[in-house]
């Protein structure tokens, strides 16, 4: 949620109220974190059937900060907008903040009730709210293959972690290290707790990269990576 700042006009006093009930398509406000690098991110990622023109996102203080007494103990975190004068506004919207220590995005983003409010294309001024938890499952913990081994058959490889009954949604992610072919990935449901590679995808002495993300029932990401290298 990178701050864009920008400078609209002042409010209309004629304009209709915001519309309370606008939904989208998708909305999600999740922490990622990799507790491979140790790094961690807050994604923002939206969907609307209808061109948005100008999304505003407002949070919870953070810790020690004062407010300006203009904003009702809210913070802008994110100001967007696009050229009205194009004819078409933003459908899809992904943000994503850099990917500082764990630590670090816990006390820039604090858990609570973020505010989205906007324009669409057509003029309809919107306001709605996602929550964004800091409660994140267990790092996943990959069984097989392990961290470095240079030994994996290009045939009948199976990625085995071990199970968490608290994970709601498993991903899994395999791709090449020198990036030459797509990478594979595969969305698992709870209680899965292994993925066949498809034969084919592996070719001889290539050094690939598996993760596998674990999401909690909120939609928080732990991920656990590691590389190995095919006979």
């Amino acid at each position: 949620l990178s701050a864009l700042t920008l400078f609209g006009l002042a409010p209309n006093p004629f304009a209709p109220p915001p519309d309370h009930d606008f939904e989208f398509d998708r909305a999600a406000l999740i922490l990622e974190t990799n507790a491979t690098d140790g790094d961690a991110e807050i994604v923002l990622d939206l969907k609307s059937d209808v061109d948005l023109v100008r999304l505003e996102v407002k949070g919870p203080m953070r810790h020690g900060e004062d407010d300006d007494g203009d904003d009702d103990g809210e913070r802008k975190v994110l100001d967007l907008r696009s050229d009205k004068s194009l004819g078409v506004g933003l459908s899809q919207i992904l943000v994503e903040t850099g990917e500082p220590t764990l630590q670090a995005v816990l006390e820039a983003y604090p858990a609570g009730t973020y505010e989205l409010s906007g324009r669409t294309l057509e003029g309809r001024k919107f306001r709605t709210t996602l929550e964004l938890t800091h409660g994140l499952p267990a790092a996943p913990e990959i069984l097989f293959p392990a961290e470095g081994d240079d030994d994996i058959p290009v045939f009948g490889l199976v990625i085995e972690w071990a199970p968490d009954a608290h994970v709601a949604s498993w991903l899994v992610e395999l791709e090449r290290e020198d990036d030459l072919v797509g990478k594979i990935v595969a969305i698992l449901p709870a209680g899965t707790s292994s993925f066949a590679v498809p034969q084919g995808f592996l070719v001889p002495g290539v050094e690939y990269q598996v993760g596998v993300r674990a999401s909690n029932a909120e939609g928080n990401v732990n991920v656990r990576e590691l590389t190995f290298t095919t006979l």
